[in-house]
């Protein structure tokens, strides 16, 4: 990054504040603290960075459970907002089990013992766990493998148990033991009472099963689960696109989008870009060009110039020898595009297609406007043209015998001078400018554009 380019803090903000969106969705609490501690670096003060304080704060306390970042994040806080109630509460209630974490944890286990309900006992069961975690997990006579006996057996007799399946995930990952990590997310995902816990789990069950464990099979299967949940889900989207993509499944990638853009779970932002995948995958991929001709369409209506449905149509309309298809729509994208080599380079291309229609007056029209590019020149052969169709209106209600005399007698030395002029200037130009072609247009159709001059009946941009 060279000096003076360095990001201004607001945009630093509003991308560290996007990708927290992005792991919040999917429950990564680890990543939303981080990017929680840099958003605070470019907070600026004020109630933006208390509000992010409390965040950080309550994500290390009920999420991560790490009692002394917790602690320093509340402390923060409260040297913020000192009025803060809840704050110092926590504190207080932190240092205060602290010292009595094992008559609390039997407390539980005793209710549990006596408890008939299963979601009562498990609920009971979690909670010790919750507890051992938090301040016990040092001790000889504790630990992880405590926590996970606890946390197994609160989920073996309530599987929507959220905080079991929290901590046991927390105590799997902290071992890099994967695949009880996957176990638990997969039980998440299936289980969970709250539709926005299914999404969060098969997000994670996905990069899971396809980071940690390698298994694309498993990632893939997750990743349409959300799908079916979440439509339009980017983080599942991309990675089946590229999935479907990487091992030749035309026909599955196709269905992604299509399905996407049935369930409504397409921004309309995003929604030109998946027409585009769609109608690619059957042209170049599939090779059916009548299935992508439909998708090609409705790109042409989003984006009467984009280039990829131009291509398409060349190829779809000339095989089909509907040239004036074609036209209609070359016309529509030069309509659509601001002047430069782009714009005149499809006025060229329609005028070489309305001459092999033997539409003379639309090649006429198409590079005059080519020659328009070309100021001086075009102010002399616009003047030579001009000067035909002001003759051709002051005689347009005489008889066939009349025009014919007048094109004889005024018209023939006019057409003579331009075409010389065309000669002289071809020499001039150079080869394949927009001038050229116009030029050379007219110097290969002389004798089509002069037969008005022997026949009164003919208009004067016929070629008939």
């Amino acid at each position: 990054m060279a000096p003076g380019d360095e990001p201004a803090a607001d945009d630093v903000e509003r991308h560290l504040g996007a990708a927290r969106a992005m792991h919040e969705q999917r429950r990564d609490w680890g990543a939303v603290a981080r990017l929680l501690e840099l958003e605070l670096l470019f907070s600026g003060g004020g109630a933006v960075e208390t509000a992010m304080q409390a965040e950080l704060a309550r994500i290390y306390h009920d999420e991560l459970i790490e009692p002394k970042k917790a602690a320093g994040a509340y402390k923060r806080l409260l040297s913020l907002r000192p009025d803060e109630p809840s704050a110092a509460e926590i504190l207080a209630q932190d240092d205060a089990k602290r010292g009595k974490w094992r008559d609390l944890v039997q407390r539980y286990l005793s209710e549990a013992q006596g408890a008939s309900d299963d979601a009562f006992k498990s609920a009971l069961m979690a909670s010790a766990a919750d507890i051992v975690y938090r301040y016990g997990r040092d001790a000889e006579d504790a630990g992880d493998k405590q926590v996970l006996e606890l946390a197994e057996g609160a989920l073996e007799l309530d599987r929507k148990n959220r905080r079991a399946a929290a901590l046991g995930e927390l105590v799997y990952a902290g071992r890099k033991d994967w695949a009880n990590v996957a176990r638990i997310q997969e039980l998440l995902l299936a289980d969970s009472s709250l539709k926005e816990d299914r999404i969060a789990a098969g997000l994670r069950l996905g990069r899971t099963t396809s980071k940690q464990l390698g298994d694309v099979a498993k990632a893939t299967e997750a990743f349409e689960r959300v799908l079916d949940l979440a439509p339009g889900a980017p983080e599942a989207l991309a990675f089946l696109a590229e999935s479907y993509s990487s091992a030749g499944e035309w026909d599955r990638l196709v269905s992604l989008y299509e399905d996407q853009l049935r369930g409504g779970g397409v921004k309309p932002t995003e929604e030109l870009g998946i027409l585009v995948q769609i109608a690619m995958v059957h042209w170049r991929m599939r090779e059916n060009a009548a299935a992508a001709e439909p998708f090609f369409d409705r790109v042409r209506r989003q984006d009467p110039a984009h280039a990829g449905m131009l291509s398409f149509f060349r190829e779809w309309c000339g095989g089909k020898g509907d040239k004036g298809r074609l036209a209609t729509i070359l016309t529509d994208a030069q309509r659509a595009l601001a002047d430069g080599p782009a714009k005149r380079d499809l006025a060229t291309e329609i005028a070489r297609l309305a001459e092999s229609q033997e539409n003379a007056s639309k090649a006429i029209e198409q590079y005059k406007t080519v020659l328009r590019t070309d100021p001086d020149r075009a102010r002399e052969a616009l003047a030579f043209i001009g000067g035909l169709f002001r003759l051709e209106r002051a005689h347009a209600t005489s008889p066939p015998e009349h025009k014919l005399a007048v094109r004889r007698q005024e018209a023939r030395p006019i057409v003579d001078a331009f075409f010389a002029w065309c000669d002289q200037h071809a020499e001039q130009v150079l080869d394949e400018t927009p001038s050229a072609k116009a030029i050379g247009y007219a110097r290969n159709q002389r004798v089509a554009l002069s037969r008005f001059l022997d026949d009164g009946k003919l208009p004067i941009h016929s070629r008939v």
